[in-house]
């Protein structure tokens, strides 16, 4: 999901598998219900489906092209903007035992993984990782975060990154900033694994992928393998 709020004129970009679910779904459900719209649902509204490999998720440039194409009343050059970002090493574990958890979801009546999705997810990690041709799958494995965050000139558009390693002093921190009541954060969307033990998934091959479709992210993100 991407969610914007007008009364505190800020844009939160849900990069896919970094604990954006939570935040987005404690302030909706626990401070005001419509605090947060979302732009998924503005995209439904205006008749458009959702995109098959992103799902409810919005990058930046999907944001502005929405606004753009309909006249929007959201600010969204100047509106505080702020997302989170993950080891992609991490990540791509955390995203991998998700669609382990969710291999028989459905969504609108509609199986998510098809048969031969199924059996690749049940080979494991490297076999998904290296050759899922998932409609989803095959993009965000290669995806970086970065590229969530870009405006047409590939500038970063996020007023604040934050890291979620600290992301619980960080996300305070952005609440404040944008004058948002701190209330207790309850987990969602989270696996019953633990993906920061991702180092024991991990085999040459598995290695050499991330580094080249997540080389930005290790760069200026400044992550690294151990």
């Amino acid at each position: 999901m991407a969610v914007y709020s007008k009364s505190h004129k800020f844009i939160f970009i849900h990069v896919p598998k970094n604990a954006g679910s939570t935040l987005i779904m404690n302030y909706r459900t626990k401070v005001s219900p419509d605090i947060l719209l979302g732009f998924e649902e503005l995209n439904a509204e205006l008749g458009y489906e959702r995109d098959p490999a992103l799902g409810n998720h919005f990058t930046y440039q999907m944001i502005k092209s929405l606004c753009d194409r309909h006249s929007l009343p959201i600010d969204y050059q100047n509106y505080y903007k702020f997302c989170v970002v993950r080891n992609p090493w991490e990540r791509m574990v955390s995203l991998f035992q998700h669609r382990l958890r969710k291999i028989d979801a459905t969504t609108n009546g509609v199986p998510r993984n098809s048969p031969e999705d199924k059996a690749l997810l049940k080979q494991g990690f490297e076999a998904w990782l290296l050759t899922t041709q998932n409609v989803s799958d095959r993009v965000l494995t290669k995806m970086s975060q970065l590229e969530w965050i870009r405006n047409d000139a590939g500038d970063i558009v996020c007023d604040r990154v934050i890291d979620v390693r600290n992301y619980d002093q960080e996300i305070m921190e952005t609440l404040e900033t944008l004058q948002m009541p701190r209330i207790p954060m309850e987990k969602f969307n989270v696996s019953a694994k633990d993906s920061s033990q991702y180092k024991s998934y991990y085999t040459a091959a598995t290695r050499a992928h991330i580094e080249k479709y997540f080389a930005e992210d290790i760069d200026v993100l400044k992550y690294s393998f151990s």
